[in-house]
């Protein structure tokens, strides 16, 4: 603290903003409905609106949640005006719960269908939320009865609105402080830029384990979901191309007249820039081969909680589920999130909490007056295999919130190493940071190196603007780079990228917690960062003496390797994989032999 007061006076007038990272943006501002449909209740969402997706699934979240509530009550017949009483919220405000007859049009339309909106004809005043009906049964003493719940909503708009401030941000000075200011998304160029470098002549070997290749004459592409069958079978006679696989929309393709790098080259200049061309991108049809160290894999085991199956895509697709049969985690290994606080009486943290600091308001709880970082705390560690909610990467360990950022999700780059500074000396193994800037602080990095220094495992998410400008704290070479992936292992469109990015997580659609004991989807690179420091905390949970130099050369040689084989911008050295990371951890010794040579790689492809 001593260290801290020293710099504070020079320091504070070159306070930078560091903006939180958490969700993809596109221009919504005509594209947001007052109603939801029943038949199509994602009529209006275009191919990529992560901003819409997040909105639509937190709303049917908050919905969810709050029905199994009222059932219970319902159940032990509780009076409905209590009920409501009781039940209501701010963001879901219960407007009258009646029974309504068994009607056969009802009961079919809502067995078949996730979806349990029925729209109202009314909406509120101001076009604030969204008046729902939503068809509730309830079964006692084998008999059912069927209600109809009626409510306001400001789900939808509250977390659409808060998405589209948060994302492709540039910024702008205004009275001495950064303001962000939302922009549109510019796709990252093709894959043929630089094709002879980025894909060199790769023969798949038996002797070359671990690493991926692709098959010769092979590639994979993915079209737009609108697309014509027609034309895909016109492609493929075109250019001679015989399908091999295919899932949905995309294909695997093999060609005997054409090299991979020729018919990639050829099709994306003859037929991706076309205007009316509906390929979403090509790739080399890579081979995924196994690791030189060989592991079983456990049964994989599978939680209790209510959302998990429905909803959490994020957790089995990184092996968390076999890494939980090897550990659960420990409490005595903390992991601080440095954030905009935590709703502190969320139910998912009941007994997972140390004490933390509000750096804006030292007198005051850090409690989260925005709600991004409750969502990246959920992430890491909700209450798990409880029947309830969602599950959290790891069961057991501790949770340090510390407040950094206000109610809009920005603060100085002085708070943010303030709070770096703080976790580290009261006990902090882990420190998340999905927050960050272009602008680099060598105030920042002195408070990373120290923390580092005191073998404190740092994880950062590297940005949501789809470009491959530097961007701190995760750039600097003591931090995990964290860029975001998507349900296919595709890196996504609003990912900063770049030779400092060391691994992937997925970071689309992530359910977890939100404020006022809700729960939320949210996109972003934000959201990737705490798979990471989630694995971090149990691989300390495993092994305690192993160092933060340690851990970070385990993530990354456990990772699943995507994109072009090895390290690459895109994904680094790929998608995180808990069960190997931890199956690594508990024999690290082919870790150790190469963790110094790395480590002064990684520090000169960073200058």
């Amino acid at each position: 603290m001593k260290m801290l007061k020293a710099f504070s006076t020079s320091l504070l007038l070159l306070a930078l903003i560091l903006l939180t990272i958490s969700e993809d943006t596109y221009n919504l501002s005509n594209k947001s409905p007052k109603k939801f449909s029943v038949d199509n209740p994602t009529e209006k969402q275009e191919e990529n609106n992560f901003i819409y997706q997040d909105a639509l699934i937190s709303a049917e979240l908050s919905q969810k949640q709050l029905l199994n509530k009222i059932r219970k009550a319902l159940i032990e017949n509780q009076d409905p005006q209590t009920i409501i009483a009781e039940l209501s919220s701010p963001s879901e405000e219960i407007i009258a719960i009646h029974r309504v007859p068994i009607n056969t049009a009802i009961r079919n339309q809502f067995g078949k269908n996730r979806s349990f909106f029925i729209p109202s004809d009314k909406e509120p005043p101001g076009g604030q939320g969204a008046y729902l009906k939503l068809f509730l049964p309830v079964k006692k003493n084998n008999q059912q009865t069927n209600y109809q719940v009626t409510l306001k909503s400001k789900t939808f708009s509250d977390i659409e609105e808060k998405q589209q401030l948060r994302m492709y941000t540039v910024t702008h000075l205004q009275n001495n402080r950064w303001k962000t200011i939302p922009t549109k998304y510019q796709p990252k160029k093709k894959l043929s830029r630089d094709l002879d470098s980025s894909l060199p002549d790769l023969k798949p070997r038996a002797e070359d384990k671990g690493i991926s290749h692709y098959i010769k004459n092979e590639l994979v592409i993915k079209f737009q979901k609108d697309t014509p069958e027609k034309e895909i079978q016109e492609l493929l006679a075109k250019y001679n191309m015989k399908l091999e696989k295919r899932l949905d929309h995309t294909i695997v393709i093999s060609c005997k007249d054409k090299q991979t790098k020729e018919l990639i080259k050829v099709l994306e200049e003859q037929e991706m820039n076309s205007k009316d061309s509906h390929i979403e991108y090509i790739e080399p049809h890579f081979i995924y081969l196994s690791n030189d160290i060989k592991y079983s894999l456990p049964t994989p085991f599978t939680p209790n909680d209510s959302l998990y199956l429905d909803y959490q895509w994020n957790l089995p697709i990184i092996s968390a589920e076999q890494g939980w049969e090897r550990t659960q985690g420990k409490e005595s290994m903390i992991i601080a999130i440095v954030d905009t606080g935590l709703d502190l009486e969320h139910p998912e943290f009941i007994g997972k909490l140390v004490d933390g600091i509000n750096i804006l308001e030292p007198d005051s709880p850090p409690l989260d007056d925005d709600g991004h970082g409750t969502h990246v705390a959920g992430i890491i560690a909700a209450n798990t295999n409880n029947f309830e909610g969602i599950a959290g990467i790891t069961w057991h360990n501790k949770i340090m919130p510390i407040k950094v950022l206000d109610q809009s999700g920005a603060g100085t780059l002085f708070d943010v190493a303030q709070g770096v500074f703080w976790a580290t000396d009261h006990g902090a193994k882990v420190i998340n940071l999905s927050l960050g800037n272009y602008a680099e602080s060598k105030f920042l990095h002195d408070a990373i190196k120290y923390a580092f220094s005191k073998d404190v495992v740092l994880v950062a998410a590297s940005g949501n603007d789809g470009t491959d400008q530097l961007g701190y704290p995760a750039s600097y070479p003591e931090v995990i780079a964290v860029s975001a992936i998507d349900y296919d292992q595709t890196i996504v469109e609003f990912s900063n990228y770049g030779k400092y990015v060391d691994v992937v997580a997925p970071g689309v659609n992530i359910a977890s917690t939100y404020p006022s004991n809700q729960y939320a989807s949210l996109s972003g690179t934000s959201m990737a960062s705490p798979h990471v420091a989630g694995l971090a905390g149990l691989i300390r949970s495993i092994d305690p003496t192993l160092s933060n130099q340690q851990i970070n050369q385990i993530i990354k040689n456990t990772a699943t390797d995507l994109g072009n084989p090895g390290k690459d911008p895109y994904y680094g050295y790929g998608e995180i994989n808990i069960e190997k990371a931890l199956a690594k951890a508990q024999n690290p010794s082919a870790t150790l032999n190469i963790l110094t040579l790395n480590w002064l790689k990684t520090l000169l492809e960073r200058k």
